[in-house]
């Protein structure tokens, strides 16, 4: 179904990962209802779950480092939960700096409604 905000920016990612010779995001889902350890989605690969709670997404497409994407679920009172999403970087050099800090306004944009989304559709 696609990403749940700024698809045309994954699309482009994507096709900037094929062109460096990375994997890009053409690779589909095992199943469309269930997610396990080491299961593919697009550029990213499941690395951990701990279900209702955390699921770790580590990148696979070509970046000057290593990263991550962490979405979380912690209680609050009464029923209600609340949702994080935390990217983390390992850099590689210099480069891999300069590219953690060229694209850190993209990951606010993209981000910044995430969890809106996320919630919308769960609904």
């Amino acid at each position: 179904n696609g990403w749940f905000h700024s698809t045309f920016l994954w699309r482009i990612r994507g096709a900037i990962d094929r062109l460096l010779r990375g994997v890009g995001t053409t690779r589909g889902r095992r199943s469309s209802s269930g997610l396990r350890v080491n299961d593919v989605v697009d550029f990213w690969r499941v690395e951990e779950i701990r279900y209702h709670r955390q699921l770790l997404l580590r990148a696979e497409m070509k970046v000057p480092g290593y990263a991550w994407l962490e979405f979380r679920v912690d209680p609050v009172a009464g029923e209600k939960n609340r949702l994080s999403v935390n990217a983390y970087y390992k850099t590689k050099g210099l480069w891999g700096r300069a590219y953690w800090y060229l694209f850190l306004p993209f990951h606010h944009f993209i981000f910044s409604d995430l969890i809106k989304q996320i919630e919308r559709r769960s609904d």
